[in-house]
């Protein structure tokens, strides 16, 4: 068995702490690729939203377009067939002529239909296209805003990670070899990382667990370093007399 001082399990808790510090900036810094994974995607989502109705909008203005330049056609054929009047003898072909004539007419009037509806569509479009692209920028700057902020913290937790990881050997080094040993050997085979815990009225604060009273008794009056019966981990209280 091991005997332990204040001064030695003090050591030991610091080690402790430090890698609760270091398991909790983990746990931070490996939330932040999925919350960054998370901005990416509604940034990626409004973007194509935004761009599909810009794509829409060209295309409705390449079919006005179109009609408008069907109209322009059809408007010189019938300059042609006017012109075409001015020599024909035959009645009947005047007579085909100005059926074709007003065959033409009535294509451009159902064209310009087409026109109106397609020019009301394309006001109420731009109007959209133009409110959504407004909101979406204010909305994109926040997110941006959100990813330079996680990006930050990012930087600052592998800082602070770096740093305690530092620590850890500074710590290390005053404790005795073989209580080193005692500790890394725990660590090695508890769940979660928490290799030293306190127990509080006879409660170890490692697995809740209520460890005998003879060994609560002896915490508080021995220097033997002790373990919990059941989750084996190293286990101390708190003003306990300690030369």
């Amino acid at each position: 068995m091991l005997e332990v001082t204040r001064e030695e399990m003090d050591v030991l808790i610091r080690l402790q702490a430090n890698e609760d510090d270091k398991n909790k900036r983990q746990a931070a810094l490996g939330q932040i690729p999925e919350e960054m994974a998370r901005i990416d995607t509604r940034l990626a989502d409004h973007e194509k939203r935004i761009n599909d109705s810009e794509q829409l909008l060209s295309e409705q203005k390449k079919r006005y377009r179109d009609c408008e330049a069907e109209v322009k056609a059809k408007q010189e054929g019938i300059r042609k067939s006017d012109q075409k009047l001015m020599s024909i003898k035959s009645n009947k072909e005047y007579q085909a002529v100005l059926t074709e004539i007003e065959d033409l007419k009535r294509q451009i009037g159902k064209l310009e239909d087409q026109m109106l509806k397609l020019l009301y569509d394309l006001e109420a479009q731009e109007k959209q296209v133009a409110e959504d692209r407004k909101g979406w920028e204010a909305e994109r700057a926040a997110l941006v805003a959100e990813k330079e902020d996680l990006e930050d913290q990012q930087r600052q937790e592998e800082e602070q990670l770096a740093a305690l990881k530092e620590d850890w050997g500074k710590i290390a080094a005053d404790a005795p070899r073989p209580l080193l040993d005692q500790y890394l050997e725990v660590r090695s085979r508890v769940a979660g990382g928490k290799v030293v815990a306190s127990v509080r009225d006879y409660v170890c604060q490692g697995c809740f667990m209520n460890i005998p009273a003879q060994m609560y008794n002896e915490l508080h009056t021995t220097n033997i370093l002790r373990f919990c019966p059941f989750c084996n981990r190293i286990v101390y209280v708190n003003g306990r007399n300690r030369e």
